[in-house]
């Protein structure tokens, strides 16, 4: 992306190009009422400003937010993505979650974040006494955004990271869309890392695994429609549609590293194998 140019959309699924473009491969599934679609991006095609590395894009349809019977349904799509991303379990997660919970729409990384169970609070010797020592210490970064701080939230999260010795790292933050349909109905988890400021501000930091040295995987959902220079809202329903989804993401996160038995679904799960 040239400097100064604004990017329309923060998703890859709305930046996909020719499907047979060379080094770009997509493959695609469909589960119940939700569609998996698979983005791999190898050294061949840098050139196309996709950054290199696996991209899951979750599809959801309208209603699956409302009903108790379809959320579980969301519930188990998102923890088939994080067994994608994370079919080990790390030893030490740092969990950030980017964004201004000022600002609904760009508060969805920290209410989930706040949602998160936080295991690394107990001490080892005391859990391992009790028989609850987690196979993941999972600790919480809440960073909030440069104006209010004064330090970048890239900063913050490394220094984090580093404190609490993270074999990886799991970003949650808000996006922008260019098509209305798509917010609130797409969850996208990527091994390319972030750059916190997406969605509803610009950043120039990032947080990747060259920059930290470990995996960095983002989880992002589209809130706003970016407009030209400016963020225009368009879902009258905003917040009860966060305070839907925050919760789901959330709940998948703490099954998922609190060593819960994995699903079973190799129709989603191998949609990256070669």
């Amino acid at each position: 992306m040239k400097k100064g140019v604004l990017r329309e959309t923060d998703l890859a699924l709305e930046r996909r190009r020719a499907p047979h473009e060379r080094g770009v491969l997509y493959r695609e599934a469909v589960w119940e009422d939700i569609r998996f679609t698979a983005l791999t991006v190898t050294e061949e095609a840098r050139e196309s400003g996709l950054p290199v590395g696996k991209t899951l894009s979750v599809s959801l349809s309208p209603s699956l937010l409302w009903e108790a019977g379809e959320k579980k349904q969301v519930l188990d799509a998102l923890r088939l993505a994080l067994q994608i991303f994370f079919p080990t379990l790390p030893e030490r997660l740092l969990v950030a979650g980017l964004g201004n919970r000022r600002l609904t729409a760009d508060s969805l990384g920290p209410i989930t974040a706040d949602l998160v169970e936080v295991t690394a609070a107990l001490p080892e010797a005391i859990s391992a006494l009790f028989g609850l020592s987690p196979t993941t210490r999972v600790a919480v970064v809440l960073p909030d955004v440069f104006p209010k701080t004064g330090i970048e939230s890239v900063r913050t999260v490394a220094s984090a990271a580093k404190l609490h010795r993270a074999d990886a790292v799991l970003t949650l933050d808000a996006l922008a869309a260019k098509e209305k349909e798509r917010l609130f109905r797409v969850i996208e988890i990527t091994d390319t890392g972030t750059v916190p400021g997406g969605g509803v501000k610009q950043g120039s930091l990032s947080l990747t695994q060259k920059e930290l040295g470990i995996p960095v995987v983002a989880i992002g959902i589209p809130t706003v429609v970016r407009m030209g220079e400016e963020h225009f809202l368009v879902s009258r329903h905003m917040e009860e549609e966060l305070h839907a989804l925050a919760p789901l993401l959330a709940e998948a996160i703490n099954l998922h590293f609190g060593d819960v038995s994995p699903l079973e679904n190799k129709k989603i799960t191998s949609l990256f194998d070669k």
